[in-house]
Protein backbone atom coordinates (compact mmCIF):
# COMPACT_ATOMS: atom_id res chain seq x y z
CA UNK A 1 0.00 0.00 0.00
CA UNK A 2 1.67 3.58 -1.14
CA UNK A 3 0.85 6.34 1.30
CA UNK A 4 0.88 9.99 0.42
CA UNK A 5 4.33 11.63 1.06
CA UNK A 6 4.01 15.48 1.65
CA UNK A 7 7.76 16.11 1.80
CA UNK A 8 8.32 14.41 -1.50
CA UNK A 9 9.93 16.55 -3.88
CA UNK A 10 8.22 18.21 -7.07
CA UNK A 11 10.26 17.73 -10.22
CA UNK A 12 9.48 20.56 -13.24
CA UNK A 13 9.90 18.83 -16.48
CA UNK A 14 11.84 20.68 -19.37
CA UNK A 15 10.05 22.39 -21.90
CA UNK A 16 9.16 20.65 -25.01
CA UNK A 17 12.18 21.78 -27.65
CA UNK A 18 11.00 23.52 -30.60
CA UNK A 19 13.59 22.83 -32.96
CA UNK A 20 16.20 19.90 -33.65
CA UNK A 21 19.50 18.76 -35.25
CA UNK A 22 18.98 17.09 -38.32
CA UNK A 23 21.22 15.31 -41.11
CA UNK A 24 20.00 14.51 -44.91
CA UNK A 25 19.69 11.51 -46.28
CA UNK A 26 23.38 11.51 -47.92
CA UNK A 27 24.76 12.88 -44.39
CA UNK A 28 28.66 12.26 -43.91
CA UNK A 29 31.11 12.65 -41.52
CA UNK A 30 32.20 16.01 -41.91
CA UNK A 31 28.55 17.14 -43.21
CA UNK A 32 26.76 20.46 -41.43
CA UNK A 33 24.38 19.56 -39.21
CA UNK A 34 20.64 21.43 -39.93
CA UNK A 35 17.91 22.36 -37.93
CA UNK A 36 14.15 22.11 -38.37
CA UNK A 37 11.10 23.18 -36.64
CA UNK A 38 9.35 20.25 -34.74
CA UNK A 39 5.79 19.55 -35.10
CA UNK A 40 3.64 17.82 -32.14
CA UNK A 41 5.05 14.57 -33.42
CA UNK A 42 8.34 15.66 -31.81
CA UNK A 43 12.02 14.57 -32.69
CA UNK A 44 12.23 11.84 -35.61
CA UNK A 45 15.34 9.77 -34.57
CA UNK A 46 14.65 7.07 -36.59
CA UNK A 47 14.14 8.44 -39.93
CA UNK A 48 10.76 9.66 -41.41
CA UNK A 49 11.42 13.33 -40.58
CA UNK A 50 7.85 15.60 -41.69
CA UNK A 51 9.79 18.83 -41.78
CA UNK A 52 12.51 20.53 -43.88
CA UNK A 53 15.32 22.36 -42.72
CA UNK A 54 15.19 26.25 -41.95
CA UNK A 55 17.40 26.24 -45.30
CA UNK A 56 14.90 24.76 -47.20
CA UNK A 57 16.74 21.53 -47.59
CA UNK A 58 14.74 17.83 -47.16
CA UNK A 59 16.00 15.75 -44.09
CA UNK A 60 15.66 12.80 -43.19
CA UNK A 61 16.51 11.98 -38.72
CA UNK A 62 16.66 14.35 -35.89
CA UNK A 63 19.79 13.89 -33.74
CA UNK A 64 19.51 13.64 -29.81
CA UNK A 65 21.92 16.55 -29.52
CA UNK A 66 20.63 19.60 -27.79
CA UNK A 67 20.60 23.27 -30.03
CA UNK A 68 23.17 25.02 -27.98
CA UNK A 69 25.75 27.82 -29.08
CA UNK A 70 29.18 25.20 -29.29
CA UNK A 71 26.98 22.90 -30.92
CA UNK A 72 25.77 25.64 -33.42
CA UNK A 73 29.61 25.89 -34.78
CA UNK A 74 29.06 22.60 -36.83
CA UNK A 75 25.32 23.64 -38.19
CA UNK A 76 24.60 24.54 -41.48
CA UNK A 77 25.24 28.49 -41.95
CA UNK A 78 21.74 29.49 -43.27
CA UNK A 79 20.36 27.07 -40.50
CA UNK A 80 21.82 29.07 -37.73
CA UNK A 81 21.35 32.42 -39.01
CA UNK A 82 17.34 31.71 -39.34
CA UNK A 83 17.54 29.96 -36.03
CA UNK A 84 18.66 32.76 -34.05
CA UNK A 85 16.17 35.09 -35.82
CA UNK A 86 13.35 33.15 -34.47
CA UNK A 87 14.77 33.60 -30.89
Amino acid sequence: MKFWNPFRKKVQLPPEPTHAFCETMTAGAFAPWHIRKLTTAGRKLGGGSDTPALCGRKVAWDLSVEITPHHLTHCCLECRQKYEAEL
